[in-house]
């Protein structure tokens, strides 16, 4: 009887840093190195957040990256749980971005919590009602989670010595079911993960355009689409594939990508023309103001023409989808399009007044209508942009991104 299992085996990662793409790097992290020191040292006076939009930019770019993180975790489970050979080449960036997202999250919500150090009064006071307080569980159940894949997943190749002698069956089959059991626990915690901070804007009363049951399954949906778009360009730039198999592994990826971003535009259409059919004022501003107010083509060109009409055009074009360049570029394309949906949800929704004519009862700016981010916060989201890169520089270096299979067969 013959038994067969696989052999990981790790190939040199091969990707370089472009000089001119490390001279911008560099730069970003300056810029982000401003931007925290302003903060930390004389608050949120340097952002541009008011009475009525208290939620800026940085919370949009929080919520961006967790739903990175997430979306590429749920996709890593076709790896570990579904065993889906068809990904597995991509299982280990997708756990890596999935780790590496979730960090640059993490930096941006302590950031803007203003009090840092006050996030430990949710375990110490713990509130059982209070959906924070299980986000802020959730989260570290998933990160826990990630690590354990990610040493799982690897020690496989970290493992095998230079004379070609691998990890014993035995192990090996161990290493497999421990996977499985942490993917399969990861699925519902991911979801929490988004689904949870998708529930923190869904429960908010005051705000129509977030209140209802919807609102955590769009992100959700959003975070596949997103984080399955980044991991699209990452694998495409990371991974050193021949040439067939590398337009294989994209598009499967990208597919996917693209079916829940067509989903995601769905029920965010089915909102908007709820709303607009309603006609009630309260309901209709942030939508309006999202679609024609002051930041229109964060929607028309962000959003619709770069995050979802190019790559729908590459996934429906025969040539161009057998292209790995043009994949990857849809990819990427994805990604920074719900960049633009984050922006669109969180800040034209505070538009509308709580209580109509407030913004009149005092003329400082802190009361004004409208938000628009101030220079420290976009060098912060700059920075954050080029931390998001140093740890993936890293992570190429000294992980084993890059996986070979060899199938052998045991007498």
């Amino acid at each position: 009887m013959k038994n067969t299992f696989i052999i990981h085996t790790m190939r040199s990662n091969t990707f370089k840093m472009p000089k001119w793409g490390l001279a911008i790097v560099i730069l970003f992290s300056v810029l982000g190195l401003i931007a925290v020191y302003q903060t930390l040292t004389k608050g949120h006076i340097v952002t541009n957040a008011t009475q009525g939009t208290p939620w800026g930019l940085w919370v949009a770019t929080y919520i961006y990256f967790i739903g990175l993180s997430a979306g590429s975790f749920l996709l890593s489970s076709l790896v570990y749980v579904f065993k889906l050979r068809q990904f597995e080449a991509a299982g280990h960036v997708a756990l890596t971005q999935a780790f590496i997202c979730m960090v640059i999250a993490g930096f941006f919500i302590i950031i803007d919590l203003g009090h840092p150090l006050r996030m430990v009064n949710i375990l110490l006071s713990w509130n059982p009602s209070s959906v924070m307080a299980w986000m802020g569980l959730f989260y570290a159940l998933y990160l826990t989670v990630i690590v354990l894949e990610m040493r799982f997943s690897m020690s496989n190749l970290f493992l095998k010595n230079n004379a070609g002698h691998g990890e014993s069956e035995e192990k090996l089959k161990r290493n497999h079911r421990i996977l499985f059991l942490l993917g399969l626990i990861g699925i519902p915690i991911a979801l929490g993960v988004h689904g949870g901070v998708g529930t923190i804007f869904a429960v908010a009363k005051a705000r129509p355009a977030w209140f209802g049951g919807l609102f955590p399954v769009v992100f959700i949906v959003s975070a596949v689409a997103s984080g399955g778009g980044l991991l699209t360009f990452l694998s495409g730039i990371l991974l050193d594939l021949k040439e067939r198999a590398m337009v294989r592994l994209l598009r499967n990826i990208l597919f996917i990508s693209v079916g829940f971003l067509l989903f995601d535009y769905f029920m965010l259409m089915a909102e908007m023309l709820t709303a607009f059919y309603g006609g009630i004022e309260h309901d209709i501003v942030g939508w309006r103001e999202m679609m024609f107010g002051k930041y229109w083509y964060t929607f028309w060109f962000l959003q619709l023409g770069v995050g979802i009409a190019f790559p729908v055009f590459v996934a429906t074009n025969q040539r161009l989808s057998n292209t790995a360049k043009w994949l990857k570029l849809a990819g990427l394309a994805i990604a920074v399009g719900i960049y633009g949906t984050r922006l669109n949800i969180v800040m034209p929704a505070q538009y509308a007044e709580l209580i109509e004519g407030i913004h009149e009862a005092n003329h400082h700016f802190r009361f004004a209508l409208g938000y628009g981010p101030s220079a420290i916060e976009v060098f912060l989201v700059l920075g954050g942009v080029a931390l998001f890169v140093w740890l993936f520089l890293l992570a190429n270096k000294f992980l084993p991104l890059n996986v070979e299979q060899e199938v052998e067969t045991l007498n």
